[in-house]
């Protein structure tokens, strides 16, 4: 069976839409004849595996009990966004010969060459939503010290006589 994650961490026209993500493990499942399960998380933060996040915490529980051959993710970072996280993630696939695709492309954990380069990608995932994070708040502290409005601005609503 193959295990289908998918999850956005927010709403960006740049990021696969959770349907597409679907859509390309379906892909994947058919292209291997195999029965597929969606694990879909939505939108929420991978920064911590801790976090609510129970379709991952689903999916771990299907790798450990062996009802699973195969985990498709669109994007490693869609998984873990730390570097503690993935190894987690990487050694559950690896300790029960489950294989990751990452994207449609199968990752064999058992490889120490490939192992080491899905852990150095985990690092810069955790670098990049670290350092994200920082500039993102930097922004929304200068607009509000600036009194410039976070998001929309409220809808005002027309009186008679005027506003």
């Amino acid at each position: 069976m193959l295990a289908i994650y998918v999850r956005k961490s927010v709403d960006h026209a740049n990021q696969k839409s959770l349907r597409e993500q679907e859509l390309l493990g379906i892909e994947l499942a058919e292209r291997l004849e195999t029965e597929f399960n969606i694990y879909n998380e939505g939108i929420v933060s991978g920064a911590d595996i801790s976090a609510d996040r129970p379709m991952y915490k689903k999916l771990i529980s299907d790798i450990v009990d062996g009802k699973l051959t195969g985990v498709f993710i669109w994007e490693t970072s869609r998984a873990a966004r730390n570097t503690k996280s993935w190894l987690k993630l990487a050694d559950y696939l690896k300790d029960n010969n489950v294989i990751l695709y990452d994207n449609g492309s199968p990752i064999d954990l058992s490889d120490p060459q490939q192992y080491m380069f899905y852990t150095q990608k985990a690092a810069f995932d955790e670098f990049y939503s670290k350092v994200t994070s920082q500039k993102i708040k930097t922004v929304l502290k200068r607009n509000a010290e600036n009194g410039l409005v976070q998001g929309k601005p409220p809808i005002r609503i027309q009186k008679r006589g005027g506003w």
